[in-house]
């Protein structure tokens, strides 16, 4: 099924705080694929989003949750819309019908994002048809996060990570109110949060900075930030519960495929206070 967002004639659309709605029969109980072409300036994970909401045969709405989606009480029932790279790239979203429906209202918007976010106007959602397409389906969906992990890998050492920033004084401050010894920063980058910390409370020697840039942590290695070491989500879970008083991110959770796992673990960790600046 092809749909379109306008009527404009244009090829894309910019996002924005404002719900763009499409509206198409489905049957109940079955998997859907939905497709479609998005841009940014920036990879984000979590920059765009669809809604979804489900109505029956008496075009009454099937009241939430739906099976396999998230649901928020801002926006009711979402799935984020990947954004892997800095280049316009297709995205494919995985949903599946409740019983009993059999229309859907999707729609499409901004969030949490100030960069500009452009998606193409035609929509498409075609039905799986059987196992073989679901098992393929979910080796791509693998691949992609493979595929944004990798863009993150190999991004080098960017001015704009090196810099001094307001953010990083005032989540320095904050975490310092808080009297700790020991500090974890996930998404450290080159280290210019810690290095900002470290030189206004130098009675802080326990820290430890992870990040899957290994060009970024060779950098802050070079400025005398000996513990940044090479990290992913993976690398939380050998960290033992309360082994840091404070543990806290910088723009880095709306990156993350899995955010919810990453942030359960972050709390696990801090023996204070998980801070997370997004």
């Amino acid at each position: 099924m092809i749909n379109y967002l306008t009527n404009t004639g244009t090829n894309s659309v910019q996002l924005n705080q404002e719900l763009l709605h499409i509206e198409l029969e489905i049957q109940e109980n079955a998997h859907y694929l939905l497709k479609g072409n998005i841009e940014s300036s920036i990879p984000a994970r979590n920059a765009a989003l669809v809604t979804f909401q489900f109505g029956n045969k008496s075009g009454s709405l099937i009241s939430p949750p739906y099976l396999g989606i998230s649901n928020s009480a801002t926006v009711g029932p979402y799935k984020y819309i990947p954004i892997n790279s800095d280049k316009k790239e297709q995205f494919l979203i995985a949903f599946q019908t409740p019983p009993e429906s059999s229309h859907l209202t999707l729609g499409f918007r901004l969030w949490n994002s100030k960069k500009k976010v452009f998606i193409d106007n035609k929509i498409e959602v075609v039905k799986i048809k059987d196992e073989f397409e679901l098992e393929a389906i979910h080796n791509l969906f693998t691949n992609e996060i493979e595929l944004a992990k990798n863009y993150w890998s190999n991004i080098g050492v960017s001015k704009g990570y090196t810099k001094d920033a307001l953010w990083s004084h005032k989540i320095s401050d904050e975490i310092i109110s808080f009297n700790p010894s020991s500090v974890l920063e996930f998404g450290c980058n080159a280290g210019r949060n810690l290095k900002i910390l470290l030189g206004k409370n130098q009675s802080i020697q326990n820290y430890l900075g992870l990040d899957i840039n290994q060009d970024a942590i060779n950098y802050g290695n070079s400025q005398g930030l000996e513990k940044l070491r090479v990290g992913d989500e993976s690398s939380l879970i050998d960290i033992s519960s309360g082994a840091y008083d404070i543990c806290f991110t910088v723009s880095v959770i709306d990156h993350i495929p899995q955010p919810l796992n990453v942030v359960l673990n972050l709390i696990r960790i801090s023996k204070k206070a998980c801070l997370l600046l997004e």
